[in-house]
C-alpha cells in the first residue's frame, strides 16, 4: 500500500484543487486520509474493508462498494471523506501500480497470488531508455527497506516539494465516533507517530528543489510518474464526490 506521506500529498492535491477554505474540514480530511492505516493484525483487516476472501490474498483491494453503502449517508463529512479517499488510493495503487509491474511466485516457481503461498516476487520494469527487464527477489528481501519500502523513503523529498504537504493538527473529529473498524486510543496513539515521522520529513525537505530524475535515480521498484499519475487521477475521482 502507498506510504502515508504519499496519501497526505494527494489528499493535499484535493484540497488545493478544491479551494478549500475551512482549516477544520482540511484537519478533519487529512486525519481521515490518515486513519486506516492506523490499525495494526486483524484490525487493519477491518479498518482497510478487506473481505474475508479478498485477505486470504497476497493483493488485497479494500471493498469501495461496502464502504460506501455502510457510510453512505456520512459521504459528505470531511473525515469519512478522507477515510473513503485513502481506501481508494491503496485500490488504484494495487490495480495500476502492482498489476503488471509484479508477478508472484511460490517456491517451485509457479505463478500464486494467496497471502500465504507468496515465496518470491518478479518485477518488471523498464530502463530509463525504454528497455524491459525482469527481475526475481525472495519476498522478504523485496518488502524491506532496501527496495519496496524503502523507496517510499527516497521519494518522500520530491512528494514534499512537488505537493507542500501540510501536516495535519490533530484533534479528534466527532465523525471519528462512529466508524465502527476503529479503535479510538489506537488510532490516536498510531497518528501521533505518524504525524512525528512526517513533521520530522517535512523539515528534512523544506527548501530544498527535488527533480523527478534525480529521485528515479534513486529508486529501487517505483518511478516518480507511478506516484504523480496516481495522485492526478485520485484528485479527479475526489473532487467528483464533493
Amino acid at each position: 500500500m502507498p506510504g502515508h506521506i504519499i496519501h497526505l500529498a494527494a489528499a493535499n492535491c484535493v484540497l488545493k484543487r478544491m479551494g478549500i477554505q475551512s482549516k477544520t474540514f482540511q484537519n478533519e480530511f487529512l486525519i481521515g486520509s490518515m486513519a486506516p492505516d492506523t490499525m495494526r493484525g486483524n484490525d487493519k483487516k477491518a479498518g482497510h474493508f478487506w473481505s474475508d476472501e479478498m485477505f486470504q490474498h497476497f493483493m488485497r483491494i479494500p471493498d469501495l462498494d461496502y464502504f460506501q453503502k455502510k457510510y453512505h449517508a456520512r459521504m459528505k463529512e470531511a473525515y469519512v471523506l478522507g477515510y473513503y479517499g485513502h481506501l481508494y488510493l491503496d485500490a488504484m495503487f494495487l490495480n495500476t501500480c502492482w498489476k503488471g509491474h509484479f508477478s508472484f511466485y511460490n517456491r517451485d516457481m509457479q505463478p500464486v497470488d494467496l497471502f500465504d503461498q507468496v515465496y518470491y516476487v518478479k518485477l518488471h520494469s523498464c530502463t530509463e531508455e525504454g528497455v524491459k527487464r525482469e527481475q526475481l527477489y525472495l519476498r522478504n528481501l523485496f518488502f524491506s527497506d532496501e527496495y519496496y519500502y524503502g523507496d517510499y523513503d527516497r521519494i518522500n523529498p520530491y512528494l514534499f516539494s512537488k505537493y507542500d504537504i501540510d501536516v495535519p493538527i490533530l484533534s479528534t473529529p466527532d465523525s471519528m465516533v462512529g466508524i465502527d473498524e476503529l479503535d479510538l486510543h489506537t488510532v490516536w496513539s498510531r497518528l501521533e507517530t505518524m504525524n512525528t515521522y512526517v513533521g520530522m520529513n517535512r523539515n528534512i525537505a523544506m527548501g530544498s528543489m527535488v527533480e523527478a530524475t534525480d529521485i528515479n535515480r534513486q529508486l529501487k521498484v517505483f518511478r516518480v510518474e507511478d506516484f504523480r499519475q496516481l495522485i492526478i487521477d485520485y484528485t479527479e475521482h475526489m473532487i467528483n464526490l464533493f
